[in-house]
């Protein structure tokens, strides 16, 4: 997650709502149009998480939908989205002084919430992108990976390793992508580009090259990415 983020619910929004989205929205007074999106075939990608890193993992909020397990310390907020309020479940951390989230372990830079990690969290490396014309959605590093400080002994830079394509690997983007959709479901987005994406990797039509969605009726895309 980027640390320039701090409140995890405007970067799902106006990040991931806004990358996938068929219609415009509204979020904290400002309209997010829809644009065609460029869907990477290196969404089939995984990708390993060492031990003994934690550079992703600084203090932002952890945030829940209702209904969803989480852990401690959370309580409800409310958010406006198209006129309408909108519960979410939040840990704030604003009681953790260190410069790291309250749940990374400082001896291996384990998640000690893993199982009920928050979505900003478990959609990594998934990355969004908003461009002039069109959105992007691609597996990547974290920007400025390199400046990210270790969870364990202070140094710069993260561990993770992104991997080929595996039927592992394409189960788990499929199953982050649903889970991005009850978010978007919860706040009343409605139309969103998800099951076009799904398909996409679960068909197979990825290994001919990346799609265009909302132009060309979703045809590959006449330049293909190499893994």
């Amino acid at each position: 997650m980027s640390v320039h983020n701090s409140d995890s619910v405007e970067k799902i929004v106006e990040r991931y709502f806004s990358a996938v989205a068929k219609k415009p929205f509204e979020f904290n007074g400002k309209r997010y149009g829809p644009k065609p999106l460029f869907v990477s075939n290196q969404l089939a990608r995984g990708y390993l998480c060492p031990l003994n890193c934690g550079a992703c993992c600084p203090v932002f909020t952890l945030d829940y939908l209702p209904g969803e397990e989480t852990p401690m310390n959370v309580y409800a907020r409310h958010f406006e989205f198209n006129d309408r309020l909108v519960t979410v479940l939040s840990d704030l951390q604003l009681d953790n002084k260190t410069s790291h989230c309250r749940n990374v372990s400082r001896e291996d830079a384990r998640c000690q919430v893993h199982p009920v990690r928050p979505l900003s969290c478990d959609f990594e490396l998934i990355r969004p992108r908003a461009c002039k014309e069109r959105n992007e959605l691609r597996v990547g590093m974290f920007g400025r990976a390199w400046n990210l400080t270790n969870a364990v002994d202070g140094s710069k830079g993260t561990k993770c390793k992104i991997t080929a394509p595996t039927e592992e690997s394409i189960a788990d983007t499929v199953r982050k992508l649903n889970r991005l959709r009850k978010w978007t479901n919860h706040f009343g987005l409605g139309r969103t580009w998800i099951p076009e994406i799904v398909g996409y990797l679960q068909s197979g039509r990825w290994k001919s090259g990346p799609v265009i969605l909302g132009a060309n009726n979703g045809t590959p895309a006449k330049f293909a990415e190499t893994f």
